[in-house]
């Protein structure tokens, strides 16, 4: 039975190091931009670790420990490549500051090369494989011990729940952005991104139960092949999300604070707010489904930043849900004249501005606390 159980782990891993080769040259072979370079050095971490990994389930262990002085610091470049691309993917860029995060991989490859060296491959062996010590008054074999059995484990587990935190973060960062910016949500899609990150937290979370390595490598073989998948399947938005959130004449305006270099009087502020309903209501130019705070910014002569801070300081909304209080008005005087008797309230959702039956009944409820059915059937 150890036997089966040997090579089937021996085939496991062997699937994981070739699978996350051929995703790491599909993504370097891509010309889109970088958020897939990131993807495709988080698949060449994968490979190089499972392909060391092989020496260790062959039996193969003097190659194996010649590779482990760099087996854990590259398991603790995963959650950095992953937290990198979500990152890329929301701010549009990465700054010079960001390759810090690779201050703790590298840590863990000098605290390596520093115990290592220092013992005999035999002191090793037994450390590495067997779990114990050879001299038990050899304290350096002790400290080795210590760390490869208890600390190292420990700190890659702290690590992945930080960087899924941080990940967490950079999506509400984009969410917030996406609601400042736009009048709809439907196109710039983040459910992709939800869908990677509870991947990768579910295989954090199944590790802590899971001891058998046959599940394991399982885990990780099913788990890298799904991130994988979805990366292929989303991966022509990754530039579009960069192009439409970020515009690049405005991405620099993003790293300064909030309204802090505003300058506009009260009276100026006023004046602009009544310029920007007049042009939403000239024509109703909140029927436009694409409407954007840029496109008012241009109309009404001013710039994104004091569009946005006079929608929140006059409105107490952001832009997403401002522009969607007048399309709810427009709702309610269409479903209640006659000229529009004919149609669905799906119908005329769809009308007055909104891309989706779920985003029109969201707004609906968030203004009148019930949905347009309920409030309908008690005003009629």
């Amino acid at each position: 039975m150890r036997f089966i159980l040997e090579n089937i782990n021996i085939f496991i891993i062997f699937t994981i190091a070739i699978q996350s080769l051929l995703f790491a040259i599909l993504f370097f072979r891509s010309v889109k931009g970088s958020p897939e370079k990131i993807l495709g050095y988080y698949e060449l971490s994968y490979f190089l670790t499972y392909f060391s990994a092989l020496f260790y389930v062959t039996g193969e262990s003097r190659l194996f420990i010649y590779t482990y002085y760099f087996i854990v610091p590259l398991l603790a470049t995963f959650p950095v490549f992953f937290f990198l691309f979500i990152k890329n993917l929301t701010r549009g860029s990465l700054q010079r500051t960001d390759s810090l995060h690779f201050a703790f991989p590298i840590l863990l490859l000098l605290i390596n090369l520093f115990l290592l060296p220092s013992l005999n491959y035999s002191e090793k062996y037994s450390v590495i494989y067997e779990h114990s010590v050879i001299d038990k008054d050899h304290s350096l074999q002790k400290v080795f011990l210590l760390v490869n059995k208890i600390i190292y484990p420990a700190l890659l587990r702290l690590q992945v729940f930080i960087y899924a935190l941080l990940c967490i973060k950079e999506i509400r960062y984009l969410w917030k952005k996406i609601k400042n910016e736009y009048s709809y949500s439907e196109e710039i899609n983040l459910k992709w991104a939800v869908e990677i990150l509870a991947i990768f937290i579910i295989l954090f979370i199944i590790s802590f139960f899971l001891k058998n390595e046959t599940y394991n490598y399982s885990l990780v073989l099913f788990v890298n092949l799904i991130i994988g998948i979805q990366s292929i399947y989303y991966r022509h938005l990754f530039n579009e999300m960069q192009k439409k959130i970020l515009p690049a004449d405005d991405k620099e305006s993003l790293t300064v604070k909030k309204y802090l270099y505003s300058n506009l009087s009260e009276q100026e502020k006023i004046a602009l707010y009544e310029r920007i309903n007049e042009y939403l209501i000239s024509d109703k130019k909140y029927l436009n489904k694409n409407l954007r705070l840029t496109d008012i910014a241009i109309a009404v002569g001013s710039n994104r930043q004091y569009i946005s801070q006079v929608i929140n300081e006059f409105s107490g909304e952001n832009f997403y849900h401002f522009i969607n209080q007048f399309r709810i008005r427009e709702f309610m005087e269409r479903y209640q004249s006659e000229e529009f008797g004919n149609k669905t309230i799906e119908g005329i959702s769809e009308m007055v501005g909104f891309k989706s039956k779920s985003s029109f009944f969201t707004e609906f409820k968030r203004i009148y606390g019930c949905t347009p059915k309920e409030f309908l059937r008690k005003n009629t």
